[in-house]
């Protein structure tokens, strides 16, 4: 049974969250003489600051680091070991190889500071085929470090670490061959489960092992922590090196074709996880990655303000001496990024007491609605500990949005914490610090990675204030700073916790009215290539690279010849920073490219993207621009003199929906000022429309299973609630194909963009999904139903970003192209694969039907009448069942026992496959593909087929 609802009647004033009582945390002090050393896994291979985003697609991906970019390694090295051992983290482990640049800055810093850092490698893919190669890297390391105090030395032998790539088995017989040379080392392999058969007295034993390390995901649970010490600890394993996990959350949705996500439950994970281990007398553990930003949250971000390493900083105290090593108290506060309607808010606040205080806690968070026009009460969360200690004290509290949906699209968290000690009166430690804010977004998760803020962090002073202008093809952002803008390395504007550029001071004036603007440029072939601006100046060029000389090119010329590829980069594209007059024209080519073959495109043809097949040395070659955000990386400094500041950028409104901004500046102190958030709204008249979603009763994070990262789907259809949504809060994708050239589709220039997706060939990695000029079995086509059309071929599919899909209830609208086929006739195809949804055609009458998401699986045998050339095929999803039509003909239904959501492992995509019988078939040639985030009926599916994007209204709507 569905319960019904009418949102506008939905009032905030005098709604509270329930009053909540945490208990404090238990923790105990570690013990014995050895170094208590954190560890994280870093990796030297990639662009410093930019990390898992190979390749470059634009943009700066979830978060943006705080740490700076420099023109030397050495210098990025010295400054990422100051960040960690100002954050308990007092190791690395470097992935593969070593540089000596990381020696060198160790060795510097502790020669500044007197401060010991570790450091190790981590080698991967040991097996009896590269014996030879490993064996060699290890002892030329070993050779090189033999005496150096920064290589972490267990009983006169140097620990080197082994990544999961490797078996248990290979680790130790390439341990014996080492040992038989006399190399005093200790191979630590990688062991996923804490009940592995590997780590049995007996099996390490009989391996001859004498180190390993863990990996899990989650907080450990239960005894098996405990019980895996105890073994341990026993004489047949006696003196064994185990070094814990603490895989506090990991995320890896800003790659383009993967969504791994671990739940980080705000802090709790990381916490729960740390006084786990440290409680057993355990003095090294091992951190998810240092250096990247977008997968992990250890390094200092907007996402990550300097939380996660005030906690590492507070347990790394206690692993040493069972005490906090602050000397003033602190609060760490997590909430998520983005909401998704439906699911409960959460507000977690951490006290972490200072050395010697027994505390208790109490807080109060105010939430403000944001983008609401009529005035509507903050809703208002409490908590309290249940009394005093030394120790950590967790409060959480909790507010169910299922209420409010398409009511209010936005808040603002304001929190107030005060602590008292033993029989004391309270005493206000915050008041009323006002934070980044919470989107409450329907049927869709971009920013799944929850805030993690230390307050004091948070600074009042300078005071920022954002407000937008929109326009039509651009959009004015304006800045003014009320303060001393001197105490600012930067500003940048941000969508969640994506940077969409940086606020900077002018370039000297010219004759160009519209300044810094960006796009992106990129090519299939590595060859030189040409700009030229006509009625405008190219500032710069930039491309990732992991030295700011090679990645920043500065021009200040109407023509440039540049390179695709920073020197000593990955990177597969490039951006152009210019001022430009409104009628200007950019013109790209190769250096020896064919005149007649050059892109050339105005600033409208900039906004949709211009693109083209070129010959070059006698083979294709892809090339395109499109206008863009700016999509230099956040790490780069652009400090700020004068006032106000105005950016010209597109935010693409119509297309994409309404946004929410907000200017974040990170301070010389290294604290952060925020300014009060904007919400932007789509042009337009905005509709309500029926739509469907789940009162959950939990966090996103509760319905993901820890151990697995798979989507949990306990619910039952009486938790699905029918409504209404304003139009521009369902997602809505729309792949009209007209790119003509290239993988790239429905492709605004940003990599954190909804709805963008990619033409897949198989066989390749998954970070190569947005590489330019790929060949493969699929083919641009100049004729389709609408203008142009794409052939896929069996090997080939249409991939959204990982996290561009609807979560919950779905449409999908496409023309495919069906044709007589013989049986088992080439380049023709039985199955069309349409994310959750399947049609396999059975005979020239009979189709199947199926529906696959979130571990809800259906499907039944449906007629079909095929016509010759274009079909409309639409399948909808709505909570409670799956329908498909054919050229407007309903299909039949398939009622679901339950309703389910795709939290994790979003990797849709639209494929053919399948041999097909005598009678019709796929040809693979598809167009105007539409994803849309709701349930649509009858009358809505027959306005698809006459336009690509109706006006969907509800005429029964409040």
């Amino acid at each position: 049974m569905i319960r019904k609802v009418t949102l506008l009647v939905a009032a905030l004033a005098g709604l509270t969250g329930s009053f909540v009582r945490a208990a404090a945390q238990s923790q105990s002090s570690g013990a014995g003489g050895n170094p208590v050393i954190f560890w994280a896994h870093y990796m030297p291979m990639v662009p410093h600051g930019h990390m898992h985003a190979h390749p470059y697609s634009g943009g700066n991906h979830d978060a943006w680091p705080f740490d700076a970019q420099h023109a030397l390694l050495q210098e990025d090295y010295e400054e990422d070991i100051r960040q960690a051992l100002d954050s308990g983290v007092n190791g690395f482990q470097m992935l593969i190889f070593v540089p000596e640049d990381i020696f060198e800055a160790a060795r510097k810093v502790r020669k500044e500071t007197g401060r010991m850092f570790y450091i190790s490698p981590q080698w991967a893919y040991a097996n009896p085929k590269t014996f030879e190669e490993t064996e060699k890297r290890i002892v030329e390391f070993y050779e090189k470090h033999l005496n150096d105090p920064h290589v972490y030395m267990k009983d006169g032998s140097q620990v080197h670490f082994v990544w999961e790539s490797a078996k248990i088995s290979d680790v130790a017989a390439l341990q014996k061959k080492l040992q038989d040379k006399g190399l005093k080392i200790v191979l630590a392999p990688t062991i996923r489960s804490l009940t592995s058969p590997d780590l049995e007295p007996a099996r390490i034993a009989d391996l001859g092992l004498r180190a390993a390390e863990g990996w899990m995901h989650g907080a450990p649970e239960g005894e098996e922590p405990r019980a895996l010490t105890e073994s341990l600890a026993g004489p047949t394993a006696g003196g064994f090196l185990y070094v814990p996990s603490i895989a506090a959350g990991y995320d890896s949705s800003n790659r383009p074709g993967q969504f791994i996500h671990v739940p980080f439950r705000g802090v709790r994970t990381l916490v729960d996880s740390l006084r786990t281990w440290v409680s057993l007398g355990y003095r090294q553990l091992v951190l998810v990655t240092w250096n990247d930003p977008q997968e992990s949250l250890e390094i200092p971000s907007s996402r990550n303000i300097w939380g996660h390493n005030e906690i590492l900083s507070f347990f790394h105290g206690v692993a040493g001496d069972g005490q906090s090593p602050f000397a003033d108290s602190k609060v760490v506060v997590s909430y998520p990024v983005e909401c998704m309607a439906g699911d409960e808010f959460f507000f977690q606040v951490l006290g972490l007491p200072a050395r010697g205080k027994n505390l208790e806690w109490r807080a109060q968070v105010a939430l403000h609605p944001v983008g609401v026009a009529d005035a509507r009460g903050a809703v208002i969360l409490r908590s309290m500990s249940e009394g005093p200690a030394d120790r950590e004290s967790l409060l959480e509290m909790r507010w169910d949005t299922s209420g409010i949906v398409g009511v209010v699209p936005a808040v603002q968290p304001v929190v107030s914490v005060d602590y008292r000690e033993s029989g004391g009166e309270w005493q206000p430690l915050y008041q009323n610090v006002a934070l980044p804010p919470t989107r409450l977004r329907f049927n869709l998760i971009q920013y799944p990675v929850p805030y993690a803020i230390d307050l004091a962090r948070m600074a009042a002073e300078p005071k920022l204030a954002l407000s937008v202008q929109p326009g039509g093809m651009l959009d004015t952002v304006a800045l003014t700073i009320d303060g001393d803008p001197s105490a600012i390395r930067k500003v940048n504007l941000n969508d969640g916790t994506r940077s969409l550029g940086a606020f900077r001071e002018p370039d000297a004036a010219g004759d160009f009215p519209l300044r810094d603007i960006f796009v992106r440029i990129e090519a299939s072939e590595d060859r030189p290539l040409t700009l030229a601006a006509e009625g405008g100046v190219i500032r710069d060029f930039y491309g990732v690279s992991g030295r700011l000389n090679d990645a920043l090119k500065t021009v200040n010329a109407p023509t440039a010849t540049f390179s695709i590829r920073p020197l000593n980069s990955e990177a597969r594209s490039r951006v152009a920073r210019l001022d430009l007059s409104p009628d200007a024209r950019l013109t790209l080519n190769y250096v020896k490219g064919d005149p007649s073959q050059a892109v050339t495109a105005n600033l409208d043809d900039l906004r949709h993207g211009a693109a083209r097949t070129v010959s070059i040395g006698g083979k294709p070659a892809t090339l395109s621009m499109i206008l863009t955000a700016d999509m230099t990386d956040a790490n780069i400094d652009y400090p700020v003199k004068t006032g106000p500041w105005r950016r010209t950028i597109p935010l693409h409104r119509e297309e994409d929906g309404p946004i929410l901004l907000y200017a974040m500046a990170l301070l010389k102190n290294d604290r952060v000022a925020i300014s009060p958030p904007v919400w932007v709204e789509r042009p337009g008249s905005d509709p309500l429309v029926a739509a469907r979603w789940m009162a959950t009763g939990g966090t996103f994070e509760d319905f993901v299973n820890p151990s697995s990262e798979t989507t949990l789907n306990p619910l039952s259809l009486d938790r699905v609630i029918a409504g209404f949504v304003p139009r521009s809060e369902i997602p809505w994708f729309r792949l009209d194909l007209e790119e003509g050239a290239g993988t790239r589709l429905n492709d605004r220039g940003i990599s954190q963009q909804a709805g963008r997706a990619s033409i897949e060939t198989g066989g390749l990695k998954r970070d190569e999904l947005f590489k330019a000029g790929i060949a493969g079995d699929w083919e641009w086509l100049e004729s389709g139903h609408r203008g142009r059309a794409l052939r896929l071929g069996g090997d080939s599919v249409i991939r959204f970003r990982s996290k561009s899909s609807p979560v919950g209830a779905q449409t999908t609208s496409l023309w495919v192209e069906v044709k007589a086929s013989e049986r088992g006739e080439k380049s023709r195809w039985s199955t069309l694969k349409a994310g959750p949804f399947r049609l396999e055609i059975l005979s020239g009458r009979e189709s199947l039907l199926a529906f696959d998401r979130g571990g809800v699986k259906l499907e039944r045998r449906v007629e079909t009448a095929f016509q010759p050339g274009w079909n409309h095929l639409v399948f909808v999803y709505d909570l409670s069942s799956v329908r498909a039509y054919l050229n407007g003909a309903d299909l039949g239904e398939v009622i679901a026992e339950k309703p389910a959501y795709q939290r994790t492992h979003i990797m849709p995509s639209i494929g053919f496959s399948g041999t097909p019988s005598a009678g019709p078939a796929f040809t693979g040639v598809l167009d105007e593909v539409q994803v849309i985030g709701a349930g649509l009926g009858p009358a809505d599916v027959a306005a698809l087929a006459e336009f690509p994007e109706p006006e969907i209204s509800n005429p029964k709507a409040p």
